[in-house]
């Protein structure tokens, strides 16, 4: 009993040993995706007071600035990314920060419209998910508006602003 014991104990001492070992090798193989992405902002608008429009109709958007910028690849094949949409939260105003229940927008790649929705619709923050070659630059453009359905209680003296951001797709 004590022969099969040790025999046992030792077999899974060598187990332990080989996985430490394997997540090793396994761990230097595996390099973190770098971003190789460049965000170019061509954009001068203020994207903390656009909602000095108040409520604005779907149908009336054209009235609101737009929020331009371009992607442009540095990767030398073909490769993925993820257009990201983040809040920027003041701490000390979190609790005056709009709800994205509130806020329409409109999405444009290269004049074109690729989405239009409500941003609290945005799954992950995820905006937007191409592939881009060497060199290749896209244009977008957004729009963030302030829904007709919401009431003064509901944005008055509130804010909000965001970040885009240019990460890799896996």
């Amino acid at each position: 009993m004590n022969k099969k014991m040790l025999l046992f104990i030792v077999l899974i001492i060598l187990f332990i040993i080989v996985l430490i070992f394997l997540v090793k090798i396994i761990g230097k193989n595996t390099t973190p995706m770098e971003n190789k992405f460049k965000i170019i902002k061509d954009s001068t608008i203020n994207k903390e007071n656009f909602f000095n429009f108040g409520p604005i109709n779907d149908d009336d958007i054209d009235k609101i600035p737009e929020f331009t910028f371009s992607v442009v690849s540095e990767e030398k094949n073909k490769s993925k990314y993820n257009v990201l949409i983040e809040d920027v939260v003041d701490n000390d105003k979190e609790s005056l920060l709009l709800n994205r229940k509130y806020l329409h927008y409109e999405l444009k790649l290269n004049n074109k419209l690729i989405k239009k929705g409500k941003l609290i619709d945005i799954k992950n923050n995820i905006l937007d998910t191409r592939v881009i070659s060497n060199n290749e630059e896209n244009k977008y453009s957004l729009k963030i508006w302030l829904s007709i359905n919401a009431t003064e209680i509901d944005w008055e003296n509130k804010y909000y602003t965001y970040n885009i951001i240019v990460v890799p797709a896996v």
